[in-house]
């Protein structure tokens, strides 16, 4: 029916070349059929012989961005503006020409902009929340996404956003919900499948989110970031041959993968094979050199070889990119306290505290403080860890040394006795 009356269009401008109304028809067509670069002829003419029209410079951006021509389609759709500021539709496609050239916040003002002008668009929300989300503000972006949604609750990209935004926020069971509800609306593209997948490992269910890289892949062989995820997942279930063939594949269809690099290190790291996983890390980071997370796994195989100065040095490059990077500070600390720096080493653990409230950063902080001979401060961090893990060995036994420095001889004998009996029945 389209290209019957297309083909109806050109017949009534052939009788009437300059018929204004008829060549926009046509050019409209022609966008909607996918044929851009007749539809920049058209609107081309168009918007020379009468400048004045909004909807007309609106539908030439189009084009031209069809056409691959960026700065031209960012001048239509702000033409298109000047002459109707409230044209949300312009507004949002000027925000995604400048959402892809890097300009974030000028994004979000037209974004912002388009919700303004017009509250009831959907695709305004959708495009907001994505950009949003991107900027790491997840929750502003699933209230943006759940408004999309709201408006047009048949929209399967929505869902898939907003799926992906709950997933930042650990939302896990609700990131399942919109996932599963993109899929009744739509097809199983490869793309939804990869989220699904990571929203089921969240969930702890690795055999679910191995089904749908499998659907994935089954989809597009040759999908790396369905590949590379399930090489990750694989690791994560125990099978580390199968981790290493999805990783190598990745690095075959995209060697400059510097995230791949890192994700075959730490396989390697699984199978005991520190030399192959160190020459993996350099390789990552001879590609991105600020990749932290593979700084602070050069670190820790630098720790396994007790070589501490070059382990340091890891952690210190690691948090020279990351500075919100747990694990960074953890293995600095545990460099320094191998060192003897016992007060450096708290410093760093104090970092990783500001971040996390983490076990294991409590129980190296209270050796820390032991070393120091700041029992008080020391039994208050043993304390928080056994709350929570109350038949924890090393820690009943790291506390009756705090105890027995403390001259509390019988308290410090129960607890090492009770971490005798709990490592007599793990053995």
């Amino acid at each position: 029916e389209t290209r019957a009356a297309l083909r109806e269009l050109d017949r009534a401008l052939r009788c009437d070349p300059r018929n204004r109304r008829i060549r926009l028809f046509r050019g409209a067509l022609y966008l909607e059929l996918g044929m851009v670069s007749a539809a920049r002829r058209d609107l081309a003419q168009l918007v020379s012989r009468d400048p004045g029209d909004a909807d007309t410079w609106y539908l030439y951006g189009l084009a031209l961005q069809g056409t691959g021509e960026p700065d031209e389609a960012r001048r239509a759709f702000s033409r298109a503006i000047s002459l109707q500021p409230d044209f949300a539709r312009a507004h949002c496609a000027l925000g995604q020409i400048r959402e892809a050239a890097g300009d974030y916040l000028g994004a979000l003002r037209e974004y912002s902009a388009a919700t303004e002008a017009d509250p009831a668009l959907s695709l305004a929300h959708a495009l907001r929340g994505v950009l949003l989300w991107k900027q790491g503000r997840s929750v502003e972006a699933v209230r943006a996404l759940g408004e999309a949604v709201r408006l047009q609750p048949d929209r399967a990209d929505a869902y898939l956003a907003r799926g992906i935004a709950f997933l930042s926020v650990g939302r896990t069971a609700e990131a399942l919900a919109d996932f599963n509800r993109a899929l009744e609306l739509g097809p199983a593209t490869p793309s939804l499948l990869v989220h699904r997948a990571r929203a089921w490992k969240q969930a702890g269910d690795t055999e679910l989110a191995l089904q749908d890289l499998d659907r994935a892949l089954a989809l597009d062989p040759d999908n790396v970031t369905a590949r590379l995820n399930r090489g990750i997942i694989r690791r994560a279930a125990g099978r580390l041959a199968d981790s290493v063939r999805d990783l190598q594949r990745v690095l075959e269809l995209n060697p400059s993968d510097a995230e791949a690099h890192y994700q075959l290190a730490l396989t390697r790291m699984r199978r005991n094979q520190p030399t192959l996983a160190l020459d993996e890390l350099h390789r990552a980071l001879g590609i991105d050199p600020r990749h932290a997370r593979a700084w602070a796994a050069v670190g820790e195989l630098y720790l396994q070889q007790a070589r501490f100065g070059k382990a340091l040095e890891a952690f210190e490059s690691a948090l020279d990119n990351d500075a919100r990077l747990v694990s960074a500070y953890e293995g600095a600390a545990r460099a320094r306290m191998r060192r003897g720096e016992f007060s450096l080493a708290l410093a760093a653990l104090d970092g990783a505290l500001r971040l996390t409230n983490d076990t294991e950063i409590l129980f190296l902080r209270a050796g820390a403080l032991y070393a120091l001979s700041d029992y008080t401060n020391a039994l208050e961090s043993i304390d928080a860890v056994l709350k929570r893990v109350p038949e924890r060995p090393d820690a009943l036994l790291l506390r009756a040394d705090v105890l027995e420095a403390q001259g509390r001889l019988e308290a410090a004998r129960r607890d090492r006795a009770r971490a005798r009996a709990l490592l007599e029945k793990t053995r």
